[in-house]
């Protein structure tokens, strides 16, 4: 792939993709300009995004403000940084690692599956979670737990890479 990042590539059309958290009392949503393999969720600070592509590639992407997800995503940017952030789930550090980061629309990525497990898993269990990208921002959230937008993604996405 050229600069387009894995997670703007699926749901711009070049691939298929999934997924997006917020804080609590929030739900997972499916992404409209995706086939059901992106979902998200959102609070008033941000917002979680999972997805997977059709061979089953596993992204992640944090909203680090409140703005609208979808035109987040689909903003058409060639301006990106790596910067280093944190996953935290009930305080405990659980993933640290590069993030590709569009400042224009303040969406950090990453295409890391251990990044993706780790929020997955987080939903299942409701706990709480957090994104630090130093300087750049952060978000906290409790995770909203499963429904059906949630499981159609587990079905596209974790199930087959599971099954490969």
């Amino acid at each position: 792939m050229t600069r387009k990042t894995v997670l703007t590539a699926l749901i711009s059309g070049t691939a298929s993709l999934g997924a997006l958290a917020g804080v609590a009392s929030a739900e997972w949503t499916n992404l409209s300009s995706a086939d059901g393999t992106t979902i998200y969720t959102e609070d008033g600070d941000g917002a979680v995004i999972m997805g997977c592509d059709a061979d089953g590639n596993l992204a992640l992407a944090f909203l680090l403000e409140d703005s609208d997800v979808e035109d987040a995503v689909n903003y058409p940017t060639e301006r990106w940084k790596l910067r280093r952030g944190s996953i935290f789930v009930d305080g405990d550090e659980v993933f640290n690692n590069k993030f590709v980061y569009k400042p224009s629309v303040k969406l950090a990525e990453t295409s890391n599956p251990r990044a993706v497990v780790r929020i997955y898993n987080a939903s299942i269990r409701g706990d709480n979670m957090e994104f630090d990208l130093g300087r750049y921002g952060s978000i906290s959230m409790a995770m909203p737990g499963t429904n059906d937008a949630f499981q159609g993604f587990a079905s596209a996405c974790i199930d087959s890479n599971l099954d490969g």
